[in-house]
């Protein structure tokens, strides 16, 4: 997957990125538009594959970007906030396991 970040005028950012696969028969290309990162994660309803590629950097800064949405709004966020914050916690969650191997399999197998 290949993800580009590009700057149009008036300040609005275009994130694209493309997927595909191996045999490159495959091929999907999504766009999102916003003024910034906080405007993406507040209006966009975004997918598990947009966070697998980005580094370090953006994904704590995404981060930093919810918590100041919770502690602006005191918790209240729209539906597709919430969608994306949910989906960034599991996306944080499958990072770890995948770091420490740690399958979900066996907590559900000790329980």
């Amino acid at each position: 997957m290949s993800l580009a970040i590009i700057l149009l005028k008036d300040g609005v950012v275009s994130l694209h990125y493309i997927l595909e696969s191996a045999d490159k028969s495959f091929r999907r290309s999504m766009m999102y538009y916003a003024k910034g990162m906080r405007e993406l994660l507040q209006t966009t309803q975004l997918s598990m594959e947009f966070f697998e590629d980005l580094d370090d950097f953006q994904i704590h800064f995404i981060e930093m970007c919810f918590r100041q949405s919770i502690d602006d709004k005191m918790g209240l966020m729209s539906e597709v906030e919430r969608y994306n914050l949910h989906l960034f916690e599991e996306f944080k969650i499958k990072q770890i396991e995948d770091m420490y191997g740690i399958e979900a399999e066996f907590f559900k197998k000790s329980a």
